[in-house]
């Protein structure tokens, strides 16, 4: 079968399915995407037995052909193609043929029967919504920081709740980040989105898609969200979720007030001169009207101070903060202000957001200085 599709539809699509496939599995049809061409025209779909990522890449229906190409051949290739060029497909039943812009690829092709396949026909019936593009992007972007990654042994830290009140909530059991996605969502149990789907979200899918609509389907097990001409399918994190309302820090009390930019500095001076083995912290007091942010290696060999202007403050406050968390807070806030509230009277967590966000913010836990 001969087939022609246009470079600049299966590229883009390629490099927005890639991501998700991983690297050195020892399982070779992991590695691979599946081409379905058939009466719905032409389809990718690629996974890593957690999530499926499917995209139509033409819509034009064909005589039926299926085949596992891996993918780290077939996209660098496609990507090399000159943009607005044509390329020309050609199966048989060993390999793909891919020609176009003057070069030609032969591919090795495995069967499809290999490929994993996801039990989206679930018995249970999806609560469905849809969500903005852009407002899923944005709340992702915020928790994805305190995440918890893979050497965590608590493997339901390692993703993004998502909590029916419509809130997005991250937490790696030092910091928490806690996002808001909509104003209402319909009733359902809470759920957590696996991390490498958050990153695939963030990194590729909703960036170009800010002004649609994603529509999202869960059920206890999977979580489906489509926009346009793709959908991605992910299976839910199993386990429980911490009671995150009685752990995350909030806008208690009077803050500190600074400008982001100039703390951004004073932090990123901190973990330049006081890098070490473990974490540097950053020593934050109000001190003559200023915020007083330093550091220190724990040798002693090496110490920082800067003095931040701040735009107001309570009258006396004192802590410390790991610098690497705080810059990492400063990052995904957008403010040009940023607003530092000390819980408790204990003064073990600070709560850090953007100037008057009324929910949106990280909770960082204090370090022993």
């Amino acid at each position: 079968m001969k087939i022609v599709l246009d470079r600049d539809a299966l590229a883009p699509a390629l490099a927005r399915a890639v991501p998700l496939v991983p690297r050195g599995s020892n399982v070779p049809a992991i590695g691979c995407v599946k081409l379905d061409i058939g009466p719905t025209g032409v389809v990718i779909t690629v996974s890593n037995f957690d999530s499926w990522y499917i995209e139509v890449v033409d819509s034009e229906p064909r005589d039926t052909w299926a085949g596992l190409v891996e993918a780290d051949r077939l996209q660098p290739f496609i990507k090399s193609l000159s943009s607005g060029s044509s390329v020309e497909l050609t199966t048989d039943d060993k390999f793909l043929t891919i020609a176009g812009a003057g070069a030609k690829a032969k591919l090795l092709t495995l069967p499809v029967d290999e490929f994993p396949v996801h039990r989206i026909g679930s018995s249970a019936v999806p609560v469905t919504f849809d969500v903005d593009a852009g407002a899923l992007l944005a709340a992702l972007k915020f928790v994805e920081p305190t995440a918890a990654d893979e050497k965590n042994p608590s493997y339901y830290l390692r993703g993004v709740y998502l909590d029916p009140e419509g809130q997005v909530v991250t937490t790696d059991g030092h910091r928490m980040s806690l996002g808001r996605l909509a104003s209402s969502l319909p009733a359902f149990d809470g759920v957590i989105l696996p991390l490498a789907t958050v990153k695939l979200l963030t990194g590729s899918l909703l960036r170009g898609f800010t002004d649609d609509t994603v529509t999202v389907s869960i059920t206890p097990s999977l979580m489906t969200l489509t926009a346009g001409a793709w959908t991605l399918v992910s299976k839910l994190v199993a386990g429980t979720f911490p009671s995150w309302k009685y752990v995350i820090a909030g806008r208690i009390g009077t803050p500190i007030v600074v400008e982001r930019k100039a703390l951004q500095v004073a932090t990123a001076r901190i973990i330049d001169i006081c890098r070490g083995p473990r974490l540097a912290a950053a020593q934050l007091r109000l001190y003559g009207g200023e915020l007083l942010v330093s550091g220190r290696t724990d040798g002693g060999n090496a110490d920082i101070e800067n003095r931040v202007a701040i735009v107001s403050a309570p009258q006396e406050c004192r802590f410390s903060l790991a610098a690497t968390y705080l810059a990492d807070a400063l990052e995904v806030i957008e403010a040009e202000r940023v607003e530092l509230y000390v819980t408790d009277k204990r003064q073990l967590a600070v709560w850090v957001c953007g100037a008057g966000e009324p929910e949106a913010g990280i909770t960082l836990m204090q370090q022993r200085e």
